[in-house]
């Protein structure tokens, strides 16, 4: 258990920002821009908000909801995404109006505690007595910390299947040490949970835009990365895709294709299979029998609206 909380890899950062103004109805909500290639929108406000946390997408998710009315608190207005609410006061002054929800103690579950391996150094405690470890720690931190996951609430717990989590304010980590690096530590979609709970009608999911919103030509943002950055030469080396758009939306069902270039020679296209609803695909390299040092280039090419984007990797034959 150690190994799998210490180790900690590439995460997903993809950078794009869109600015379009236009009038809204509500006030403080004077600019709207579509949500990527969804039907979804924010408005104003809540897009500089959510645009104000580093991998928006990827920490909030995509909206599921357009703004509405909080038929619970009728002065609030609240909009909907995977792994988050956010709530729009209207009434309260600038720079108050917007805020996140409190998912995390909404919909906590009193779950039984895990055992962690003691580690001097690997943990931190908080206030109110909570402990953070290891990876959940280090994702706590790298991802904004209090201001956007607040306290935590619960040490490590245990699920029912045995995974393990641990409940925040504002969300609730997972650790599934079966992923590759960097992607171990998963958000539960507390968004879609609290809507559920909450039996808000299914038609605030149905997706109408707007006539006066410009739809924007996607621009999409590839990332790539080695399983492993010094690897065997006999060994199989797996290469993960992400493609998102300029928004920071999974891009689904996108093309890719991958070449291995070693001392200016490279191998012919191998077409990967088209990314998932998350945006990613990988790929298996076989690797020949390269000497120790050789540095082993990846270029991925990708293809959305027939336009072509093309980003590069490397690792190396170490041994």
């Amino acid at each position: 258990m150690k190994i799998f909380w210490e180790k900690w890899g590439l995460g997903l950062i993809v950078l794009g920002v869109i600015i379009a103004v236009l009038q809204s109805t509500h006030p403080g909500l004077a600019v709207t821009v579509p949500q990527g290639d969804s039907c979804y929108i924010l408005e104003g406000e809540i897009r500089e908000f959510y645009n104000s946390i580093p991998d928006a997408s990827f920490i909030l998710g995509e909206p599921i909801t357009n703004l509405f009315d909080n038929p619970l608190k009728p002065s609030e207005k609240i909009q909907y995404f995977t792994r988050a609410r956010i709530e729009f006061s209207p009434d309260l002054p600038a720079g108050q109006r917007v805020r996140l929800s409190p998912l995390g103690s909404l919909n906590f579950e009193n779950l039984p505690p895990a055992e962690l391996p003691l580690s001097p150094g690997a943990c931190r405690t908080f206030p109110n007595d909570k402990s953070v470890c290891f990876d959940f720690l280090k994702f706590y931190d790298r991802y904004g910390g209090q201001k956007v996951f607040g306290l935590p609430i619960s040490n490590l717990l245990k699920l029912p299947n045995n995974r393990l989590v641990q409940y925040f304010e504002n969300a609730r980590f997972e650790w599934w040490p079966e992923r590759p690096e960097g992607l171990r530590v998963s958000l539960t979609e507390l968004g879609r949970v609290d809507f559920d709970r909450n039996k808000f009608p299914r038609t605030l999911q149905d997706c109408h835009v707007p006539g006066n919103i410009i739809e924007a030509p996607i621009k999409p943002r590839v990332m790539v990365f080695p399983a492993k950055i010094a690897i065997k030469s006999s060994e199989i080396q797996t290469i993960y895709i992400i493609v998102r758009d300029q928004y920071r939306n999974p891009l689904e069902n996108v093309p890719v294709s991958l070449q291995v270039v070693v001392d200016g020679k490279s191998t012919d296209p191998m077409r990967l299979k088209e990314t998932d609803s998350s945006g990613l695909t990988q790929g298996a390299i076989p690797l020949g029998s390269y000497k120790p040092g050789t540095k082993v280039e990846v270029v991925v090419t990708v293809v959305v609206q027939e336009k072509t984007t093309t980003t590069r990797a490397s690792f190396r034959i170490w041994w």
